[in-house]
């Protein structure tokens, strides 16, 4: 949402979660079709907001191996350290789930066949996220 919508929506909300999908505007573009900029300056404002409102910002990031670890994780650990405020972070697994549902609408899934993230991928991410004071849920 452009973000005079998104700060009156804030103004009601008692609970927020927020995805981060990549923080390279470029994969980001490639992978969602649509630009990061937007959204990394809504979690800024969310940030702001919540903070004097004391309600939960919650982020979450679907961790795929060999699509947003690595240095991704750790672009988002100082970006999430950057912010006044946030509740914690949490991990999701990365499924398939959906890939039939987009064969059904006749449209492609976009992803290359990848495999969950592995427990120590899991393992690795937490601790970098950790070592940036980010808490983990």
């Amino acid at each position: 949402a452009d973000l005079e919508t998104f700060e009156r929506m804030l103004e009601n909300v008692d609970w927020l979660f927020i995805d981060l999908k990549h923080m390279s505007p470029e994969a980001h573009l490639r992978l969602t079709g649509k630009p990061n900029d937007l959204i990394l300056e809504n979690v800024k404002r969310a940030s702001t907001i919540l903070a004097k409102r004391k309600r939960p910002l919650v982020i979450r990031s679907v961790l795929v191996p060999g699509i947003n670890d690595g240095d991704n994780i750790r672009e988002a650990g100082a970006f999430l350290r950057s912010l006044p405020y946030i509740t914690g972070l949490e991990f999701l697994p990365y499924h398939r789930y959906g890939v039939h549902k987009y064969a059904l609408l006749e449209r492609s899934f976009g992803l290359p066949e990848v495999e969950p993230a592995s427990e120590e991928d899991v393992v690795k991410s937490k601790k970098v996220m950790k070592d940036y004071g980010i808490i983990l849920l």
